[in-house]
């Protein structure tokens, strides 16, 4: 564009120095080449102006990126930090129980212990989280890719939290259909239906019902996992996807992280799917769109 008005500018100058006769006017030329020169320098000023203020902007916007991945980092070693500490002090707790207690009835003993496991169990399974959304945000995740029938693997892990449901009181409803062929990292696929699932065991209403759901949509596949829930306002819906970002009145019953749907997210965008939450009629439904290689 700058280019192109420089060279407008030249032949202006040039037809005024030589006139419409085309015979060459000295004074003109003179008056003709000390305006160009004065234009030019007019036309350098306001470029330079104009990268500089915008080389300013892209610095800025690179700054403010990494401002916020840096509070991102603070936020995740905080809310972590914050996080073990409660099961934690159970675990320090209930093991200075056993060690100091003389006579213990071996029922308070094995009670104690299975509250130590449990702890460091959970323990343990914020630990991974964590690691996983670290390597995730950071690009340090590699995707091993396959061909593998999705819906299929879908099928069989919900099948197996069939007696976990039945201990919580919780029915499954599923309604699966085994023809999407799709390419992807088999292990963090298995990871998000298992972060999906336990998101919907731990935020569904007591004796309701998880609905899992498969199916083509637009030549996708589409999987929905839905279940009853407490009230989600749409502000909590905004940041549900957000690592450790959770809302009080929401999670406050609920041990965790808050990393499992964050990850959920990062995996799906790295296989460039998509995924989202809703909440109608008194319902949380999560979606996955997923891209098809073919039907099988």
């Amino acid at each position: 564009m700058w280019s192109g008005l420089f060279l407008v500018l030249k032949k202006i100058f040039a037809d005024i120095a030589y006139g419409p006769d085309g015979v060459k006017n000295e004074l003109a030329a003179y008056f003709s080449a000390y305006l160009f020169e004065v234009m030019a320098g007019i036309w350098f000023i306001v470029v330079t102006v104009v990268l500089i203020d915008h080389w300013k902007k892209i610095l800025r916007q690179l700054q403010l990126k990494e401002e916020e991945v840096q509070k991102k980092k603070n936020d995740m070693l905080t809310y972590l930090a914050h996080d073990l500490r409660t099961p934690l002090t159970s675990v320090i707790g209930y093991a200075h129980l056993l060690d100091q207690v003389e006579h213990l009835e071996t029922r308070e003993a094995k009670e104690y212990v299975k509250i130590i496991v449990d702890k460091s169990q959970l323990l343990e399974e914020m630990l991974d989280e964590f690691f996983e959304i670290t390597k995730l945000e950071t690009g340090n995740a590699r995707l091993e890719m396959k061909e593998v029938n999705l819906a299929a693997m879908l099928q069989q892990l919900v099948n197996e939290y069939t007696p976990i449901l039945r201990e919580k009181e919780l029915e499954l409803q599923c309604e699966i259909i085994p023809q999407a062929m799709v390419e992807c990292d088999v292990a963090k696929m298995e990871r998000v239906f298992d972060n999906l699932m336990r998101n919907a065991m731990k935020y569904a209403v007591a004796q309701s019902c998880i609905e899992v759901t498969g199916k083509i949509t637009n030549d996708k596949f589409l999987i929905i996992f839905e279940n009853a829930s407490e009230v989600i306002t749409e502000e909590q819906l905004v940041h549900m996807f957000e690592a450790f970002l959770r809302l009080e009145d929401y999670r406050s019953d609920v041990e965790g992280a808050g990393m499992g749907l964050t990850i959920v997210k990062e995996i799906i965008e790295l296989h460039k799917g998509k995924v989202w939450a809703e909440y109608q009629q008194h319902k949380l439904k999560i979606s996955i769109q997923m891209n098809i290689i073919k039907l099988s």
